[in-house]
């Protein structure tokens, strides 16, 4: 790969529109721009784009510059694209450095801390990680159950 390639917008896959609501496919972009590269995932992100998440992680990897992942648009994700995600924070720690997410994506930050792998990635200021809380209710009385 040539350092010209590193500046040009690379665009993993474009899945267009399938009929139906029963088969949303999701989409990976990887863009180098000037001083990052900024991985982009879209929709359902799940096993049906694992090359395309495969090679983004290492174009990602490669390129050995910060990198900026925008979860804002990710509607779902299952165990490969956050296998990958994690690949990507591990591999950027090694460097001395850790995977950004631009969100909010609250979903996304829950299941990195489920796995226990919250500490490879970091969100960008002024995007929350997690949505606001909803309006608290008032507590409901609460009575125990009576036997016979």
């Amino acid at each position: 790969m040539t350092a010209r390639d590193h500046h040009r917008p690379r665009h993993l896959r474009l899945v267009p529109p399938l009929p139906g609501p029963d088969n949303p496919r999701g989409d990976v972009a990887v863009i180098s721009q000037d001083d990052h590269t900024r991985l982009i995932l879209h929709g359902p992100v799940d096993y049906r784009i694992a090359d395309e998440l495969e090679e983004a992680a290492s174009f990602c990897l490669d390129g050995r510059r910060r990198v900026i992942a925008d979860v804002r648009h990710l509607e779902s994700i299952d165990s490969v694209g956050l296998s990958i995600i994690v690949r990507i924070g591990s591999g950027l720690r090694e460097q001395h450095t850790h995977l950004l997410l631009q969100g909010p994506c609250p979903r996304l930050a829950e299941l990195l801390t489920i796995m226990g792998a919250a500490d490879l990635v970091r969100w960008l200021p002024g995007q929350p990680q997690q949505a606001p809380p909803a309006r608290q209710e008032r507590p409901r009385t609460i009575r125990p159950c009576r036997g016979d």
